[in-house]
């Protein structure tokens, strides 16, 4: 999806891992009709970035969900968004926006370095605790 300069288009960053686009989809379809919708992807690992970009029908769509959904919290994260202003690459978040760090993963196959985490991995077969997932 190409960038374009009559801001119709929203950078949102800080969205869940747990998160399907269809869910940001419909979030973000409160604010006006959402155009496409493309989430950022490791290409290493696959795994999402935590940031993506949404391109409304309309700057006024636009506009709005900067105003409405910043700081909108989804699955107990709160979303950053801003207009798009990275130029035409979506390959990178804009300046000064720092990814959140990757969660650990439940199977204990993780090969990233450790990183504190309030949830440590469980190990195979263990239920989580209540109110996570």
């Amino acid at each position: 999806m190409g960038v374009e300069k009559d801001g119709k288009v929203v950078f949102i960053g800080n969205i869940p891992y747990g998160v399907s686009e269809e869910q940001i989809i419909e979030t973000f379809a409160r604010c006006g009709q959402v155009v496409n919708f493309r989430l950022l992807h490791d290409k290493e690992t696959g795994r999402p970035k935590g940031f993506g970009f949404l391109q409304y029908s309309d700057a006024d769509a636009a506009a709005s969900a900067v105003r409405n959904l910043n700081d909108f919290e989804l699955m107990g994260r709160k979303l950053r968004v801003d207009f798009s202003n990275d130029g035409g690459s979506t390959d990178s978040a804009p300046a000064g926006y720092n990814a959140p760090p990757p969660q650990p993963t439940m199977n204990g196959q993780d090969n990233r370095p450790a990183q504190s985490s309030a949830l440590p991995p469980l190990p195979p077969g263990a239920d989580l605790p209540p109110d996570l997932t």
